[in-house]
């Protein structure tokens, strides 16, 4: 098996975003078949019955959702003639991806995220695509799932969709997975724009906590169209058998969707470091404004201090102790250069 690994190194387990667990739901195997003028899909129990499309007018989409009867996987994969290796890489939910040509077979896996509101954290779904003729397999971790788009827009139309091969409906469904992308990032584009509105106002330690979750989830997200990037630059590029030159101008496009994403990830990522620097800025401000002002108040009540502890002393004969003004003259005294400080201060521009 020739194999165009794309690899990319994973960082800390703490970056990971939320775990999807392969033993949510029992597996579920819908069969879609679709031509000219026609569109089928139905469930399918017993996998005996499926087997590779021969028919030159009529498209074959076996759609796997849940990945843990191994079994079942591996039975469905020998019908389709699939390498063991591919159905490990299938079952393996944290294979970054890639693609790999398998004699005329294309095997790719991609990494569908999107947003979970609930926990305010990142999502991740196992996508795995094989490219046949007449055929496309996909395997998936749960439903409900990202490609149903396809089924309505295979099942509505009358047009190019139904007319195409196999190559055709895989561009459909890989563009399906990125169009989630975007999603990804316009949310994580409109809070940047609310912790730089925080930022204005009144920054506090919930602000900067904000900032480097957002940072790690453009990391994660990075990490996963590095290698999406490579995988649709092989698909493009007239290399494989399994696509076509019509399809390829389509997977081109693709393939510019996601380098806009990369340049995009890096913008945010430099907006949010110089956040990150404004925020350290602006609390350095802040923290000289309090030094500033306990600076200023201490200066002032050193003379008063030094006037007190000298009146204060215990001898028998101090200035204007036994004067009935004595105290108010101290007072006064104090007032005075407390007022002179204040004077000096503010014509220096430090008040």
């Amino acid at each position: 098996m020739a194999s165009n690994n794309v690899n990319v190194p994973f960082g800390p387990a703490s970056l990971m975003p939320e775990p999807v667990s392969v033993l949510r739901q029992p597996i579920k195997i819908l069969l879609i078949e679709y031509g000219a003028g026609s569109y089928s899909e139905r469930e399918v129990q017993d996998i005996n019955i499926l087997s590779p499309n021969s028919s030159k007018t009529r498209m074959q989409w076996v759609s796997v959702f849940g990945l843990q009867d191994v079994g079942k996987i591996s039975a469905l994969a020998n019908k389709f003639g699939l390498h063991p290796v591919v159905v490990e890489d299938i079952l393996n939910t944290r294979r970054r991806p890639k693609l790999e040509d398998d004699d005329g077979k294309v095997f790719i896996i991609l990494k569908a995220l999107g947003y979970n509101p609930a926990r305010d954290r990142l999502k991740r779904e196992h996508v795995s695509l094989v490219i046949g003729s007449g055929f496309v397999l996909t395997f998936q971790e749960k439903m409900p799932d990202d490609l149903q788009s396809v089924r309505d827009k295979l099942q509505k139309s009358q047009g190019r969709p139904k007319i195409m091969g196999s190559d055709y409906l895989a561009y459909l469904l890989i563009d399906a997975v990125i169009d989630h992308y975007y999603v990804v990032l316009d949310r994580i584009g409109e809070s940047i724009h609310r912790i730089d509105s925080d930022l204005m106002d009144r920054p506090d330690a919930n602000t900067m906590r904000n900032i480097q979750k957002l940072k790690n989830e453009l990391i994660y997200l990075r990490r996963y169209l590095w290698p999406t990037r490579e995988v649709l630059n092989k698909l493009r590029a007239h290399e494989l058998k399994a696509i076509g030159h019509k399809t390829s101008v389509y997977l081109r496009d693709i393939y510019e969707h996601v380098v806009e994403m990369m340049d995009a990830t890096d913008t945010y990522r430099d907006v949010l470091s110089n956040m990150t620097d404004t925020y350290m800025s602006m609390t350095s401000n802040r923290i000289n404004e309090v030094m500033k002002v306990l600076t200023i108040m201490g200066t002032i009540f050193m003379p008063l201090t030094f006037i007190t502890g000298l009146w204060g002393m215990n001898f028998a004969a101090i200035p204007f102790a036994e004067s009935e003004y004595g105290f108010a003259a101290v007072v006064s005294l104090s007032a005075a250069i407390s007022a002179v400080l204040l004077y000096y201060f503010h014509r220096k521009g430090w008040i």
